[in-house]
């Protein structure tokens, strides 16, 4: 795991093909990356695609929790108008990163709310299409269709506006 500090509005999500109930994640912002394998014990997918949607509502954004199996990241999102601030914090465990205790700053930047959402619903579409009944029964909980197309119709909305 990387631990570093980035500023820039680069930003960028990996997601792979679920295994055995695992998937690996990435997040880049700049230069610097997190990379995590996160369990389904926590729906992350689910999390990440609602998180994307409640930045494009202008709303305050869930953190979304990677756990690790015993430990835990957390990302969190805060922010107001075009940029929002992204901290990755590591934690002992679920439900210190569910209460944001006890975490260590692994990385940390400020990016383009639209950006973000954007490279969530990237590597969320890229899942997707790779997606079958093998891909879900590896995650173990249903893949988030219906959100994600939400989440296209609200970018392509906001990319629409002059």
């Amino acid at each position: 795991m990387s631990r570093s500090k980035a500023s820039t509005s680069e930003v960028r999500v990996e997601l792979g093909a679920p295994k055995r109930g695992w998937v690996m994640v990435i997040i880049r912002i700049g230069s610097d990356e997190i990379q995590c394998f996160a369990s389904y014990i926590v729906d992350s997918l689910t999390d990440f695609v609602y998180a994307a949607l409640e930045l494009m509502e202008l709303r305050p954004p869930r953190p979304v929790v990677l756990f690790e199996e015993p430990t835990a990241i957390r990302v969190s999102l805060v922010g107001d108008g075009d940029r929002v601030d992204v901290r990755i914090t590591h934690h002992p465990d679920l439900a210190a990163a569910g209460s944001d205790r006890l975490g260590t700053v692994s990385l940390s930047g400020t990016v383009g709310r639209v950006a973000l959402a954007g490279a969530i619903w990237s590597a969320l579409r890229r899942l997707e299409a790779a997606v079958d009944e093998r891909t879900e029964s590896e995650w173990r909980r249903p893949f988030p269709t219906k959100e994600l197309a939400q989440l296209g119709k609200r970018l392509t909305q906001r990319n629409a506006r002059p």
